[in-house]
């Protein structure tokens, strides 16, 4: 009985193998190629694209230090220098107070009028600012006529660093005036040479101009604030500029 049966499937297997013999082998071909596509040429095809990718990043990177080096090249190292002590003395990148003194001073002796009582709010000393460009307070008792105290705010607001009058009280001999002193500090930032170089902008361009027509740099030196103080606020008075 089983002789019978195994001779049936041997049977069997050989009617199939010869009725679809002409299909057999193109199919196992079909069947190996697939494998072949599967295991080595697919991964193949997938690496040529990644090192496509990857030449095509290292052409990036070599255009963007091409046009880093021919910035630098056309730039003038004096001119950079000029502008970057100008930017910087238009908005500290830290609390300057001697650049703050200096610029009171100088625009006092200008207006011909004296200063009785200095108060500076020092704030937070921490580098953490919550405003987008955060300022110090000062509060001044300018003595003078109301003309000379009034050319003094005047010369003040084109003096550097960056200033706004916040308020004024006058009086007959003596004015009160607020004065908000602007900064910047500097975000910490990891150098990503992949990024690319770019020029002063026209708006740049622009707002460097109008500090070098309009603004001026204070001439007199005062003396220098201790930076270690620790108060909020700090009161000079008498008079430190006369």
């Amino acid at each position: 009985m089983g002789n019978r049966y195994g001779n049936i499937d041997i049977e069997t297997l050989k009617f199939l193998y010869e009725r679809y013999r002409e299909y057999i082998i193109p199919s196992l071909i079909i069947l190996v190629s697939f494998l072949l596509f599967a295991r080595i040429i697919l991964p193949s095809i997938f690496d040529v694209l990644e090192a496509r990718e990857t030449q095509k990043l290292e052409l990036d990177k070599l255009a963007n230090m091409e046009n880093k080096i021919g910035l630098l090249q056309d730039a003038d190292e004096s001119i950079l220098d000029s502008r970057l002590d100008l930017v910087s003395s238009a908005l500290p990148i830290k609390k300057d107070f001697l650049a703050i003194l200096n610029a009171v001073s100088s625009s006092s002796e200008k207006s011909g009028v004296s200063i009785s009582s200095f108060k500076l709010s020092v704030g937070s000393l921490s580098e953490t600012e919550e405003a987008e460009i955060p300022t110090l307070q000062v509060e001044l008792f300018v003595n003078g006529s109301a003309l000379a105290v009034n050319d003094f705010m005047k010369i003040l607001n084109t003096t550097l660093p960056i200033s706004e009058i916040s308020n004024v009280s006058a009086s007959i001999n003596e004015s009160l005036v607020k004065i908000n002193f602007y900064y910047k500090t500097l975000v910490r930032s990891v150098p990503d040479d992949s990024l690319p170089l770019f020029p002063v902008s026209p708006e740049g361009e622009k707002v460097i101009l109008e500090l070098s027509n309009n603004y001026s740099l204070p001439q007199s030196s005062l003396l220098d604030l201790d930076s270690s103080a620790t108060s909020s606020s700090t009161t000079i008075n008498p008079n430190p500029f006369e």
